[in-house]
């Protein structure tokens, strides 16, 4: 321990001793690089960082600075390897002091590697049929020199991006093969284009559905079961059938007959495209097309003689198809007027023949059927007619008019022998009257009449005269102080009828009056009065009941004037005599009764004087009444 401590000491004033040397050395040349300046050497000093140039008389150093290794000089002595196959020499980079770097640069070139060439393999063909699986290839199926690594890629023959996973759909597609460099052998890449083709399908049980006539050979097609396709691709894949018929039309021979039916195959889903559909096949009498059948189809004609219908546009209401033109024939098998029906309903066939043609062309087409709902009707023919007349009548109280019909015109051929009109007039009322309003109305008679309507109604003018009175019966009635005799008959009159007749006499005095003159009341414009008798007769006006009061009177008779009634609202002053049989009788106040013979003593005989007019009733009813003298 104490001979380390003794070295230590020792080795330490070494130390001293020396660094005191050279600082006086120092001193003494910084004085004279002070008096000459530094002289800095050319060549470069450095460490691991930094270079510089150091004085060559002292310690003092200048263009300090870090490395920058940007220099590429071709040296043994910065040479990182030798040229190669596959690469040239390389160099590292220096600083410009000369100090080593550690990134390298190429120089020159390789020492000329063999081209290399990827081929496929002897036998080797690419490409397979769709099987669901991934088209993988391995490295065996190419060759190449060398040992270098091989690299598969794969894109769709429309793609730019190239993946290392095989395709397994069906498509065109493109195969990368990239080999490595060697030492020896240069890398090499090429490309083969290679198909996954659609594997085929077939189809069996393929079915067709008949169908209406629709103007087109489109079939509705059933397609049977898909055979073929790779297991687990069935809920992927799924065919559809499209169908034409050998003609649009419907085929016709002793019925109608089925017809061939061309089908082709498409195939759906998200795997069809790995498979070819089916291949067409044409099925022999696969389907019926029958007619369309019509509707509501009701021919019209008015009677002509005959049942035949000329042709009639058909429409699309009744079913024809938009843009085709049928006409429509029918031969009825009667002419007469009627509903003529096809027999669909109550196999009662009307027709002798029906015929749907093309157009104006004589070629028949089966497309179309007669429905249920077709009737053929003739109608009753128009008939007119013209000169008829309606005679002038005198009045009888009823609107019926004399008409005589004239001439028909619109009968068919020989049916005016079966064919006869009448008509019936009424005027507009029963009055008499001029140029009146007569309604006529036609109807036809005789076999054939059904097939014809009767001329229209009209109206015509004729007159209707006053019906001429002969009133031969004699006018009478009791004097009632009027010259006028009113008289209500019915003499001449239509039955239920009756007139007011005023005659006019030569005096208002009762006997035999001579008329001169007769008119009616008012009114009766349906009559006039053509003769009436020249005579009437005016009855005496029967007194019948009399009643009166007197004041005693003196004698056996006595003369009073007395107020009459008269049927007519009037009253007439009339002188009455009355006689009894003795003076005394007029002193009992009382009632007397009167009579006209011979009075007893209670009665009073009473008279008419001087007047002709009147006369009391045999059966007279009266009292005179006494009153009391005063």
């Amino acid at each position: 321990m104490m001979k380390k401590r003794l070295l230590t000491i020792i080795l330490s004033l070494v130390a001293v001793l020396c660094l005191t040397f050279a600082l006086s050395a120092c001193g003494k040349k910084k004085t004279e690089c002070e008096k000459n300046g530094h002289s800095f050497s050319t060549e470069w000093l450095n460490d691991a960082t930094d270079h510089w140039h150091k004085c060559a008389n002292c310690d003092e150093i200048s263009d300090k600075a870090a490395h920058v290794y940007d220099k590429e000089v071709v040296a043994d002595e910065y040479r990182a390897s030798e040229a190669t196959y596959t690469e040239p020499a390389k160099y590292y980079k220096s600083c410009v002091c000369g100090k080593k770097g550690t990134e390298t640069f190429d120089n020159g070139e390789a020492l000329g590697a063999k081209e290399n060439q990827v081929l496929l393999a002897d036998g080797v063909v690419l490409g397979k049929t769709y099987d669901g699986e991934a088209y993988t290839l391995s490295a065996e199926a190419f060759t190449k020199n060398g040992d270098g690594a091989i690299t598969l890629e794969y894109k769709g023959a429309d793609e730019t991006e190239w993946f290392s996973e095989a395709p397994a759909n069906a498509g065109n597609y493109k195969l990368r093969v990239s080999v490595a460099a060697t030492s020896e052998w240069k890398a090499a890449q090429a490309t083969f284009d290679f198909t996954i083709d659609k594997k085929q399908l077939t189809v069996s049980g393929t079915t067709v559905a008949d169908k209406v006539y629709d103007g087109s050979d489109t079939a509705t097609v059933t397609a049977g079961t898909l055979a073929g396709l790779v297991s687990g691709d069935e809920i992927s894949v799924s065919v559809m059938a499209t169908g034409t018929f050998a003609s649009k039309d419907v085929a016709y021979g002793l019925g109608i007959e089925k017809q061939d039916v061309t089908v082709s195959y498409a195939l759906t889903g998200a795997l069809a495209n790995n498979y070819l559909a089916p291949v067409g096949e044409t099925l022999r009498d696969a389907a019926t097309i029958n007619p369309k059948t019509l509707s509501d189809i009701h021919l019209e004609k008015d009677y002509d003689g005959n049942g035949r219908f000329d042709r009639t546009v058909l429409t699309t209401e009744q079913g024809i198809l938009e843009g085709e033109s049928i006409k429509i024939y029918v031969d009825a098998i009667g002419a007469n007027v009627g509903v003529y029906k096809d027999g669909n309903e109550d196999e009662d066939f009307d027709f002798n023949e029906y015929v749907l043609y093309i157009g104006d062309t004589e070629k028949q087409t089966v497309n179309y059927a007669w429905g249920d709902t077709c009737t053929a009707t003739i109608k009753a023919k128009q008939l007119t007619i013209s000169g008829t007349t309606v005679a002038d009548k005198v009045y009888d109280g009823t609107t019926d008019a004399t008409v005589m019909t004239g001439t028909l015109a619109g009968l068919i051929g020989t049916d005016e022998l079966s064919v006869g009109v009448s008509a019936t007039g009424t005027f507009a009322d029963k009055n008499a009257g001029s140029d009146k309003t007569v309604t006529i109305v036609y109807s036809l008679t005789g076999a054939l009449a059904n097939n014809y309507l009767a001329p229209k109604d009209e109206t015509a003018t004729a007159t209707i005269n006053k019906k001429e009175l002969d009133l031969t019966e004699v006018p009478s009635r009791e004097y009632n102080g009027d010259n006028r005799i009113q008289k209500l008959t019915s003499e001449g009159c239509v039955e239920g009828e009756n007139v007011v007749v005023m005659y006019f006499l030569d005096s208002a005095d009762a006997g035999d009056r001579t008329v001169t003159s007769c008119s009616f009341v008012a009114g009766y414009e349906n009559y006039s009065i053509k003769s009436y008798s020249a005579t009437a007769t005016i009855t005496q006006k029967v007194i019948t009941e009399f009643n009166t009061t007197l004041t005693p009177q003196t004698g056996t008779s006595v003369s009073i004037s007395a107020s009459v009634d008269l049927d007519n609202g009037k009253t007439e002053m009339v002188n009455f005599k009355f006689t009894v049989t003795s003076e005394s009788v007029w002193n009992h106040a009382g009632e007397l009764t009167l009579v006209l013979e011979k009075p007893l003593s209670t009665q009073v005989k009473i008279e008419i004087v001087d007047n002709p007019n009147y006369k009391l009733a045999y059966n007279l009813v009266g009292t005179l009444t006494i009153a009391e003298s005063e």
